[in-house]
């Protein structure tokens, strides 16, 4: 007889990552049968989520994010590789489903490839998936990852809007360094730009193994800028584009990749909002003639951004990106805490690893600083959420915030739903303290301007998504922070007259 142990081991939810480019088809009615395969063999395996399966012949591929039980997920994971699925002590029944499911899918998928003429789509390797678990302490928030399973045919399964249109697969899997490579990278940047005084804005020097001459070397951080926000890799020499998209990164590289363009081009850096490289019009552009290391979450981004750097900039001295971003980082070295490389980061003990706390089972240190950014309802992870660890995500938290509030910049790093900028959409991010002040402000002012509209505003706070609520609190992201003071976008909670007044 199982355990209560076994069977609340069994109902655990665990959340799987993946990607792979490889030639599929640019036919829609073909593909769909692919398409329509996939969705059948999720709903079998009782999996929630999304796939996207590129339509194209040779630039896309699939890219997921699954969540399920870990022997639904393990079945998936198996027939993805190509292998057989081992045998689990849970029911025979849901044994029986799963085997089923696999054959079923894996005869469709034969046939979809042999009618194309194409090798078969596995992944290459288990460590070509990212686990993480569900915090028990999240109850039933846990078992609701995404609402629902969602598996569509798109033009580009990571979105750019065509800006990697020319990117194909056998320009992708190129530059890879393991998470204990990647590691090891970033100790010697840390090193070396602590060695150096004032720090070096985003540009390190280091010498090559097989070379006395000394290479400059950047860390790039290709995510979107609310991601930087809130975890990185060495803040302080981390480069964050200030990118709102994805498809916003090769106007950046461009911008930063020939000599004419420099002269006005600006990089923010993460962990110093104030700090900011700008080369003058003399020096070379940022990217030329530079080592670049480039990370993302998983590493889907960084397959066709580093491709594309590639090809952008001939005269480069390496590119190289982590394998399975910062979540596969995560899984081998995130049972640390890396504050000490935030609080300390210009001391001699954060350079070689002596005050950082924890250290795993090899003796490293994790070098990831704050959360990672998720795409769904858990919005990011503390170092301790990646992975297939036993115990729960709450046991260990980092101590370290690297975010900051957008109204007074004190330490934060949490992204609610319901604040946005109202002029872009992007979250911001505010501290609950700074929520409440400005919601007694924008009442305030309401009030001021129409006394009537007392009643009308009691929805401001708190109950502001619920309908029937006649006004929100309007936030503004770093882009539009200026535009704080100038006006409304809701005109609820105003009379007509008092607007009116403004058009005369």
């Amino acid at each position: 007889m199982a355990s209560n142990k076994d069977n609340n081991d069994s109902n655990k939810q665990y959340c799987i990552l993946f990607y792979k480019y490889h030639p599929l088809t640019d036919n829609p009615q073909i593909l769909e049968t692919y398409r329509h395969a996939t969705e059948t063999f999720c709903k079998s395996l009782r999996l929630t989520g999304r796939i996207l399966i590129g339509l194209s012949n040779d630039g896309e591929g699939i890219n997921g994010t699954l969540a399920g039980t870990k022997g639904d997920l393990d079945a998936y994971v198996a027939c993805m590789l190509n292998r057989e699925l081992a045998t689990t002590s849970d029911d025979s029944i849901d044994q029986k489903r799963r085997v089923d499911a696999i054959a079923a899918f894996r005869e469709s998928s034969q046939h979809f490839f042999t009618k194309l003429n194409l090798p078969e789509l596995h992944l290459n390797s288990p460590n070509d998936f990212k686990w993480s678990s569900s915090d028990e302490n999240m109850g039933k928030q846990s078992e609701n990852w995404f609402p629902d399973l969602n598996i569509k045919i798109v033009k580009e399964i990571i979105s750019s809007g065509g800006a990697f249109s020319g990117i194909t697969t056998e320009d992708t899997s190129v530059g890879y360094l393991t998470p204990k490579e990647w590691h090891r990278e970033i100790q010697s940047l840390v090193k070396k730009n602590n060695e150096k005084e004032g720090g070096s804005n985003g540009v390190t020097m280091c010498k090559k193994e097989d070379d006395d001459d000394e290479v400059e070397t950047i860390l790039i951080d290709v995510r979107n800028h609310k991601e930087c926000q809130i975890g990185s890799f060495a803040p302080g020499i981390s480069i964050d584009p200030q990118t709102k998209t994805f498809a916003q990164f090769p106007k950046w590289v461009k911008e930063h990749s020939s000599a004419e363009s420099s002269a006005t081009a600006t990089t923010t850096l993460q962990g110093d909002s104030a700090a900011a490289a700008s080369s003058s019009s003399s020096s070379p552009a940022l990217l030329n003639n530079k080592r670049i290391l480039m990370y993302c979450t998983g590493g889907i981004r960084c397959e066709k951004a580093s491709a594309y750097v590639r090809r952008m900039v001939p005269q480069n001295k390496g590119i190289y990106h982590l394998k399975g971003g910062i979540h596969k980082y995560l899984e081998e070295f995130g049972g640390q805490d890396a504050s000490s490389l935030i609080s300390n980061n210009n001391s001699e003990g954060s350079a070689n690893g002596n005050d950082v706390k924890g250290t795993n089972d090899g003796g490293e240190s994790c070098l990831f600083v704050g959360k990672n950014f998720v795409f769904d309802r858990r919005g990011a992870l503390d170092a301790k959420g990646h992975g297939l660890e036993e115990g729960n995500a709450s046991e260990v938290k980092s101590n370290c915030v690297i975010g900051k509030c957008q109204y007074c910049s004190d330490p934060y790093d949490v992204f609610h739903p319901e604040n946005v900028c109202t002029v872009c959409r992007e979250p911001v991010l505010v501290c609950e303290k700074c929520q409440s002040n400005l919601y007694g402000t924008q009442r305030d002012l309401r009030m001021l301007k129409t006394p009537s509209a007392n009643d009308k505003c009691e929805g401001l706070k708190g109950e502001s998504n619920e309908k029937g609520s006649n006004c929100r609190v309007e936030y503004h992201c770093e882009d539009h922070f200026h535009l704080n003071t100038c006006y409304f976008t809701s005109l609820r909670g105003f009379e007509k007259s008092e607007l009116e007044k403004q058009l005369e």
